[in-house]
């Protein structure tokens, strides 16, 4: 995750994709990039929810690049980007359990140390997940554990065992995600999109528009332009 926020090898190539999916003839579902919008939800990549028009899509992609709404005038293309302070958009950790366990493991030299601490609050956070879950809540066992916590705010190892054995297969898919892959293939899309719109690029924003790839994603307001190219833009593939 850290690998596609740094490279905003996420957030924008899920826009990117939305907008292609928007056209009549809409591309083909790309599975890596589906299984992340289910993951981290639409609130996460997109502004509340998808974009349904091009135009839409080219309004979010500026605000999650970390612009202004000022620059969503005619003439963008006509001059320089402006990142805001806070920066582009960026992913969220969706899982209670790597939040108790992953990023508690850290590696010095050879050796790895569990440095994992379940606090009160990170447990309250898996079991309020579980609350929040449909397919959960109602389970005896999640319900027992959340009773006692409610009421005591101490749980017993075996209470605590309990309720990681309830959450592990609903949280599983997020702990497997590839993020690595998603990133490989996403790169590979924006490179691929930058050499057949490299002339336009050109034309919009000058020679020697792309000093590095970590620039890719913040091409994606040129791309999104009512007028852009990017409507014909390649197929994402695995």
């Amino acid at each position: 995750m850290t690998v596609a926020n740094g490279m905003g090898t996420a957030i924008f190539p899920a826009h990117f994709y939305n907008a292609l999916r928007q056209k009549q003839n809409g591309i083909a579902p790309w599975p890596i990039m589906e299984e992340l919008i289910a993951i981290h939800g639409e609130n996460r990549l997109f502004l509340g929810s998808k974009p349904t028009t091009i135009m839409d899509s080219y309004k979010q992609i500026v605000l999650t690049l970390g612009h202004s709404v000022a620059d969503f005038s005619a003439n963008l293309r006509k001059r320089k980007l402006r990142p805001s302070k806070n920066g582009p958009r960026g992913l969220k950790e969706s899982s209670p359990l790597s939040e108790i366990f992953r990023q508690n493991w850290t590696v010095e030299g050879n050796v790895v140390i569990d440095k994992s601490a379940l606090t009160l609050h990170r447990v309250e956070a898996l079991l309020t997940e579980q609350a929040l879950d449909e397919e959960i809540a109602g389970n005896p066992v999640s319900k027992r554990v959340r009773h006692k916590m409610a009421v005591s705010k101490q749980l017993s190892p075996l209470d605590l065992l309990d309720a990681l054995m309830v959450s592990i297969p609903r949280e599983l898919p997020k702990l497997q995600y590839d993020y690595f892959e998603l990133h490989r293939q996403s790169i590979g899309v924006l490179r691929k999109v930058c050499a057949e719109m490299d002339e336009d690029f050109k034309r919009y924003i000058g020679e020697g528009y792309l000093e590095n790839e970590s620039q890719l994603p913040f091409l994606g307001p040129y791309e999104h332009g009512d007028k852009s190219p990017c409507v014909q833009a390649v197929e994402p593939r695995n």
